[in-house]
């Protein structure tokens, strides 16, 4: 990919788009994987399957937020690629993304209204996802975006505990609560620079 011109012309020429590589990789995977937004809009135009799935079951969006591609995950959700869509093993994209901690895809996943609560087969969530893989700040983002955090409570796991070890907390709820006053603090600080700042800065 590189060669947007001779893409299109291919393409025009009846090229297969839904071809796959030897790892089961479609041209709109590998695009959405390798960030290339060009040749990722003109398959998307030409009608390429926005859920089509590699040998390992992910689409490209899932690819895409696991390498932390914004960009190609942006062009994705607003072309209708399905948020929601899971591995054969039940994974969403939102869950990939917080254990990967690629947070920007967290964030823009968040924004786009991905499943908090959804799970996948063995029962975790991305919240637990995270926590599993120390992606700590996808945590916060996760839970201020109010991801159930009492489903953690009594947990042997090894989520919960390392919760607690993080934030030297004595439970999961006073995580939560932690969460809520540091973003009250962080709004009151925004506030005082507001107030004080001279109104050019504001421009």
């Amino acid at each position: 990919y590189g060669n947007n011109e001779a893409f299109k012309i291919l393409l025009d020429a009846g090229s297969d788009k839904a071809g796959s590589d030897h790892g089961g990789g479609t041209a709109l995977i590998i695009a959405a994987e390798k960030g290339n937004n060009e040749s990722l809009k003109i398959l998307l135009d030409a009608g390429a399957d926005k859920e089509g799935k590699s040998g390992v079951g992910r689409t490209a969006l899932m690819h895409a937020v696991m390498v932390g591609e914004t960009g190609a995950v942006r062009i994705l959700l607003d072309a209708g690629a399905d948020k929601e869509g899971k591995t054969n093993e039940g994974e969403s994209a939102l869950m990939y993304a917080a254990a990967c901690g690629e947070n920007e895809s967290v964030k823009i996943l968040l924004k786009y209204g991905a499943n908090t609560e959804a799970k996948y087969n063995t029962g975790w969530s991305a919240l637990q996802c995270a926590i599993h893989w120390g992606k700590y700040e996808a945590c916060e983002l996760l839970i201020t975006h109010r991801a159930n955090v009492e489903c953690l409570e009594g947990r042997s796991n090894g989520c919960a505990v390392r919760l607690k070890e993080r934030f030297g907390l004595t439970s999961v709820v006073d995580y939560k609560q932690h969460i809520v006053e540091r973003k009250a603090l962080v709004h009151n600080e925004m506030y005082r620079l507001l107030v004080n700042c001279k109104p050019w800065v504001l421009c």
